[in-house]
């Protein structure tokens, strides 16, 4: 079907024409698209079918995608497509990840500024293997994350861990599953450089994480000036600004709960 579409008219005004077959959820699918001048900025990776492997299949002509998804390890390992000129990432349970593979196949790593992890098995020293690689990433946004070694600061003795913290650029972290303190401890200590967060904070944690980001004596959160709350209610609010002017932890600061979050900015 695709040859009709190869022919002087389409050339002429350089409309360029793709196809990519797909299986998703045990259902087969077929994405026909125009690859040029108004190319895909998006661009997902799905388990391929054998009809992903014909001979007609178009290639090249990716420069214009710049946010790239990853589905599972498949995807990844049997693409051949480069997208050099992709500055965020998404990826997707059900796959490990290797970064070798990423790296020589798909997608330029260095290039990253925005990195999603909607996995919530994603444990933190693969955070950190990917972040040592990803070192211009500015946006972070997990679904969770894992801690597979219950003493945190032999993580933070690892080599890794020390990469990461000297080096990334991380300035805005999202976290959108509930995590512990532990978690959100390392994930502080890691990004020195943070200016905005948004977190999951169950009505129980509140207190002992928000003294963990307002207390002036942390000088890992010198750079913090924004904070939201997911699924926040009336009672979180007053619990907030009753801990904010007790504790005087913040001298001039404007807080507003909207829509089931809690925005504090200062």
């Amino acid at each position: 079907m695709i040859d009709q579409f190869n022919s002087s008219f389409y050339f002429e005004r350089r409309w360029f024409f793709s196809h990519q077959h797909y299986v998703e959820e045990n259902m087969g699918g077929v994405i026909f698209y125009s690859i040029q001048p108004y190319g895909r900025k998006h661009y997902k990776l799905y388990k391929l079918s054998n009809k992903d492997r014909c001979s007609h299949r178009q290639e090249a002509l990716h420069d214009l995608v710049r946010h790239v998804y990853m589905e599972d390890e498949e995807s990844i390992v049997f693409h051949r497509v480069q997208f050099l000129k992709a500055t965020e990432l998404t990826l997707w349970c059900g796959c490990n990840y290797s970064t070798a593979v990423i790296f020589h196949h798909i997608i330029c790593l260095t290039q990253l500024t925005n990195l999603t992890i909607n996995w919530g098995v994603f444990c933190f020293d693969q955070l950190l293997e990917l972040l040592s690689i990803t070192l211009n990433i500015q946006t972070l946004k997990l679904y969770s994350i894992r801690l597979y070694q219950p003493n945190p600061i032999s993580i933070q003795q690892t080599e890794f861990f020390r990469l990461v913290y000297n080096g990334n650029k991380i300035t805005s972290l999202t976290i959108s599953h509930i995590c512990s303190l532990d978690k959100y401890e390392l994930l502080v200590t890691l990004c020195p450089r943070l200016q905005y967060m948004i977190l999951n904070i169950s009505i129980n944690d509140l207190e002992s994480i928000i003294k963990l980001l307002l207390m002036k004596t942390n000088a890992n959160i010198r750079h913090l000036f924004s904070l939201c709350l997911l699924n926040a209610t009336t009672k979180m609010y007053q619990i907030l600004k009753i801990m904010i002017d007790s504790e005087k932890f913040l001298d001039n600061y404007s807080i507003k709960l909207a829509h089931q979050k809690l925005y504090l900015w200062w």
